[in-house]
């Protein structure tokens, strides 16, 4: 496990985003903005989209993070808190950085901290 301040070369992410907020603009700011920006940046990018309240938490507990550098966040304070829950309660503890990307309606929590 490296420091916190060493920088950690990404070269596959897994993102974690709710389709709708933002007012319904989750999936295209996925689809049309982060993932070609990942793209461009040389990694790749595995969407996983939610389906349900609470979704995001289980994702972020259960998903296979082998061979994952990055567990990301698009959305706001509420996606930012359900990622960071499920992904803090994981037994296995990987070694994985943790990125939030604001896409959410007010994003206090992710304004507050950047």
């Amino acid at each position: 496990m490296s420091a916190a301040s060493e920088p950690v070369a990404i070269k596959k992410a897994v993102l974690i985003n709710k389709p709708a907020p933002g007012g319904k603009k989750g999936k295209k700011l996925a689809e049309t903005v982060v993932a070609p920006m990942f793209k461009a940046a040389g990694v790749e990018l595995v969407l996983s989209p939610t389906t349900h309240a609470g979704h995001a938490i289980a994702l972020a507990a259960e998903l296979n993070l082998s061979g994952v550098d990055a567990l990301c966040a698009l959305g706001g304070d509420g996606t930012l808190s359900d990622v960071a829950s499920g992904f803090l309660s994981r037994p296995d503890a990987p070694d994985v950085a943790l990125g939030f990307i604001p896409g959410g309606t007010g994003n206090t929590f992710l304004h507050d901290v950047m």
